[in-house]
């Protein structure tokens, strides 16, 4: 998938991987070491304390902090961590607290063009100047921004609106610095929408996963996550019995069912539960049944008397996969993947 995204790139444009959230699930420590090998230019997360394990894991690549508070500022230079600044009252602690630390400190300047999220609005980038005038032990590696609806067409004009508005808060910051820093604005969804605006760096998360929101690329990646659980038990229930909280899965014909660890402790949405999705054993699928639980939930196997404890079980994988989760659940593919447990264990296949 990483090559694929970047044989959309022009040569020089670099590539930054957002794996906040444990790698939107998948493990950011594996995930960064794994990147750090493919030679990736830049990595992403959202805490100081995400970026401080990452960095005890001996990863030695650029990285940027999204959600700095000023709290632990001194981990930034301690761990080499570059904060992304969002409001002046960030860079002025920031500033207030560099001249107490031996080297200089990279930051992210963002901008707000039309996210309403994190960014320093335009209306503001006259006071940042004077400020980041009288900065020392700090240095603009970057200013960037971030596209609301890069994937929808039907917002292609705000995208465009938002790009403009970088533009010209970008070339306002550079006008009164004596360098020009990097500038990024491209998400996943922008690489493949708005190739014109790659820029230096463009930013990659879900797509890295094979997750295409866009569908203009589902035909060339390949979905990397598997879920699988495991049959515990298989019972007969006659003819009116229910099986679950509430009694909510009742059989309408005698039948079997077969009861599989994994719930929603695990991260399996609830809303998957009563007939919703379809698991897969064996090659053949069988529905939920009743509400999912915490730790297990139950399958209606019906009259398949070839399953038994002990078989494995897939939740999703490359066929029945996380969009199609994602919809019967009512939500999107990044919470899918992103609240599956730390409990669950992972294993890292590399093809």
């Amino acid at each position: 998938n990483l090559k694929t995204y970047k044989s959309l790139l022009d040569q020089d444009t670099q590539v930054m991987a957002v794996i906040k959230a444990e790698a939107y699930g998948s493990g950011s420590v594996q995930m960064a070491r794994f990147l750090e090998s493919r030679k990736i230019n830049y990595l992403a997360v959202a805490l100081i304390d995400e970026g401080i394990r990452i960095r005890q894991a001996k990863c030695k690549l650029p990285l940027m902090i999204f959600n700095v508070q000023n709290k632990n500022l001194h981990a930034l230079w301690q761990y080499n961590l570059e904060p992304e600044v969002y409001s002046l009252d960030l860079l002025k602690q920031l500033i207030e607290h560099a001249p107490f630390e031996d080297s200089e400190l990279s930051i992210h300047l963002k901008i707000e063009s039309g996210m309403n999220r994190l960014g320093i609005i335009p209306d503001n980038i006259e006071a940042l100047i004077r400020l980041l005038r009288n900065a020392t032990n700090i240095k603009v590696k970057s200013v960037f921004s971030h596209l609301a609806a890069s994937e929808n067409e039907d917002h292609d004009s705000h995208t465009h609106e938002q790009v403009n508005t970088f533009l010209t808060g970008y070339e306002a910051i550079c006008s009164a610095l004596n360098y020009k820093p990097m500038k990024h604005i491209l998400n996943t969804g922008g690489v493949v929408r708005f190739p014109e605006y790659q820029f230096d760096m463009v930013r990659l998360g879900l797509g890295l996963y094979g997750i295409d929101e866009t569908s203009e690329l589902r035909n060339k990646l390949i979905r990397s996550h598997t879920l699988k659980s495991h049959v515990l038990q298989v019972k007969r229930l006659k003819k009116g019995d229910t099986t679950g909280y509430n009694r909510a899965g009742k059989s309408e014909i005698e039948t079997s069912i077969a009861v599989i660890s994994i719930g929603y402790a695990d991260g399996f949405m609830r809303k998957a539960g009563n007939g919703n999705w379809k698991v897969r054993i064996h090659d053949n699928y069988y529905p939920i049944i009743g509400n999912i639980c915490m730790d297990v939930c139950m399958i209606n196997i019906a009259d398949h008397s070839n399953i038994n404890p002990g078989d494995e079980v897939i939740i999703f994988d490359h066929e029945n996969n996380v969009e199609k989760l994602a919809q019967v659940s009512e939500t999107i593919s990044y919470e899918i993947i992103s609240r599956i447990a730390p409990r669950v264990k992972r294993i890292y296949v590399h093809k």
